[in-house]
């Protein structure tokens, strides 16, 4: 969450979050492994890393 407000300089709702994460773990951008979300794919993981340094 705090990620998230951070980087959107918005509030942002519990509800929102939890949506917004299902959503992408459903379309396959994101997974969950131990209380982790992780980018399964090493191109989309790289592409979104380079773009915050």
């Amino acid at each position: 969450m705090d990620y998230v407000i951070t980087k959107t300089r918005r509030k942002v709702s519990n509800t929102t979050v939890s949506r917004d994460l299902k959503k992408l773990i459903k379309m396959g951008f994101i997974e969950k492994r131990n209380d982790e979300y992780r980018i399964p794919d090493p191109i989309i993981r790289y592409a979104l890393l380079e773009e915050d340094i």
